[in-house]
């Protein structure tokens, strides 16, 4: 998405710009370290246990649960850094919840639910954003869809899997 619209404006062009891309790159910021990677740990060398009275070797695995640090330290150095010229109290605001186990332990963000949830609200923001930016004025239609039409399509849908698992039943 923020390839798409640097084709029309870029981050210093004006405040609405601005607040388009630091909301798509803050959002992805969100994301990683909301995302759990596993990582896997093998302590060798075997350990020799005694098992009624039988002797063991085991190699203990240990999996742990981290957010993706790395990727998150990643946008923020390439991609949020951008920002701190204009306001450094935010910036070090968004560097400081790396130090966070749960970056919803923040006051700001612990209403912020899933990846799904926060996505479809960040959406809806960027298109006010983009409706109120004057270098988007006459060059962007939003569709307009009415409740009825958006119930023909699910229903659509619905009908159309269900021939596609008949078809697959028989």
């Amino acid at each position: 998405m923020e390839r798409y619209l640097c084709g029309f404006t870029k981050v210093e062009d004006n405040q609405y710009s601005m607040k388009i891309f630091f909301e798509i790159r803050k959002q992805k910021y969100l994301e990683a370290l909301d995302r759990q990677v596993k990582y896997y740990i093998y302590i060798s060398p075997p350990l020799q246990v005694n098992f009624l009275h039988k002797v063991c070797r085991i190699n203990i695995l240990v999996v742990n649960l981290r957010n993706d640090r790395a990727k998150a330290v990643e946008i923020l150095c390439k991609d949020l850094k951008v920002f701190s010229t204009f306001n450094e109290e935010l910036y070090k605001e968004i560097t400081q919840l790396l130090t966070l186990d749960n970056f919803r332990q923040n006051e700001q963000l612990s209403k912020y639910g899933d990846t799904k949830s926060a996505q479809s609200i960040m959406l809806v923001e960027l298109k006010k954003l983009i409706e109120a930016n004057p270098l988007f004025r006459g060059k962007l239609a939003f569709p307009v869809f009415k409740a009825s039409r958006q119930r023909i399509l699910i229903n659509q849908r619905s009908s159309a899997q269900l021939c596609i698992f008949y078809y697959l039943k028989f």
